[in-house]
Order: structure tokens, then C-alpha cells, then sequence
């Protein structure tokens, strides 16, 4: 799934990964919308 947003921006997947773990645990509202998202997705 992670393929589907990749940008050609030269940012590795790492760091794309760590900054959006960052976010979900410091942004509720982002939070919300990811589980939701995932609650929608199963």
C-alpha cells in the first residue's frame, strides 16, 4: 500500500516511514483518520 503514495522526491522509504510514525503519535486528528482508514480497510 505504502507504494501507492510513494513520491519522486528521492526521500527513502525509511524516513518516510519514521515521519509518518511521528505524526500519527504526535496528531490526534491524523490519528483518528489513519484508524479509521484501517478500521475501513479490513
Amino acid at each position: 500500500m505504502l507504494k501507492e503514495f510513494r513520491l519522486e522526491d528521492g526521500i527513502p522509504a525509511a524516513a518516510r516511514v519514521r515521519a509518518m510514525l511521528h505524526l500519527y503519535r504526535a496528531d490526534e486528528r491524523f490519528r483518528r483518520r489513519v484508524d479509521h482508514e484501517a478500521r475501513r480497510m479490513r
